[in-house]
C-alpha cells in the first residue's frame, strides 16, 4: 500500500515501457507535490507502481464493455473535489494475482460479476474505501510487473481495510483463474455448423479475436480466408 501523499520528490522515473507512468511521473514533477492529480482508466489498464507514486486517485471503469467511461470519471472528479476541500487524504492499495484472463472477460457474468458483486459489498461496508477497481490486464504487454490487479483507493484511516481488500480480492481471482475460460467454437468448427445447417438460414459469424468492443480495428480476414479455402457453397 503506498499513500502518494507522503512520497518525496523527485519522483523516479518508472521502468522502460511503463508509458502511463513515465507521463504522470513527469506531470508530477511539473506540478510539483501539492496538486492532485486523478486519472480515470479502463479496466483493461496495467498498474503499475509508478503509476501510484505519480497520482493521487486512480480509479477504473467497472464494465466490460465500457458503458460507464463516464461514470468513472465522475468519481475522479467527486475524489479530487474532496481532496481540494480537504476531506479526502487518499492512500491506495494494490495487490496483484500472478495471472491474466484468457476468457470470460465481460462483468455481467460468471467469476467476474461475482469478484465485482464482493468488490461493492466491501466498499458498501466501509464509509473510509472510496472506490475498489479490478484490472484486467491486457495479457499481450512485454513488462516484468504483469497479473491481475486490484487498487482499493480509501481515505488514510483506512488504509488497514483498503490493504486487506486489495488481498482478499487479489486471491480471489488466483482462487477462481480455472473459471476464466471461453467456450467459442473455432472457425472451421463454425463453419461446420454453418455448411450442415438447413439452407437459407443466416448466420453471424464473430471474430473474438478482433472485436471492435476490446479496442481492436475489426478488420481481420481469418473467417473469410478460412470460408475461401473450404469452398462452401451456402
Amino acid at each position: 500500500m503506498r499513500s502518494r501523499s507522503s512520497c518525496t520528490a523527485p519522483w523516479a522515473r518508472p521502468r522502460w515501457g511503463d508509458a502511463e507512468g513515465d507521463l504522470l511521473a513527469r506531470l508530477r514533477a511539473a506540478v510539483g507535490p501539492a496538486l492532485p492529480i486523478g486519472v480515470g482508466l479502463d479496466l483493461h489498464g496495467h498498474m503499475t507502481r509508478a503509476m501510484l507514486r505519480a497520482a493521487d486517485v486512480l480509479i477504473a471503469c467497472k464494465e466490460n464493455p465500457h458503458a460507464d467511461v463516464v461514470a468513472c470519471g465522475e468519481r475522479v472528479a467527486d475524489c479530487l473535489d474532496a481532496m481540494l476541500a480537504g476531506r479526502l487524504r487518499p492512500v491506495t492499495a494494490m495487490a496483484k494475482a500472478p495471472m491474466f484472463l484468457s476468457g470470460a472477460g465481460e462483468t455481467v457474468s460468471g467469476p467476474l460479476a461475482a469478484l465485482h458483486a464482493r468488490a461493492r459489498a466491501l466498499q458498501a461496508a466501509n464509509p473510509r474505501i472510496r472506490d475498489i477497481s479490478l484490472f484486467n490486464v491486457f495479457r499481450y504487454l512485454d513488462d516484468d510487473d504483469m497479473g491481475q490487479a486490484v487498487t482499493v483507493l480509501a481515505d488514510q484511516d483506512g488504509g488497514a481495510a483498503a490493504a486487506a481488500a486489495a488481498a482478499e480480492l487479489a486471491q480471489a481471482f488466483w482462487d477462481r483463474r480455472a473459471e476464466f475460460r471461453d467456450d467459442l467454437l473455432g472457425i472451421d468448427a463454425a463453419l461446420d455448423r454453418v455448411a450442415s445447417d438447413a439452407p437459407g438460414r443466416p448466420f453471424v459469424l464473430a471474430d473474438m479475436g478482433d472485436r471492435v468492443l476490446a479496442g481492436a480495428p475489426g478488420d481481420s480476414t481469418a473467417i473469410l480466408a478460412h470460408a475461401l479455402r473450404r469452398g462452401d457453397r451456402r
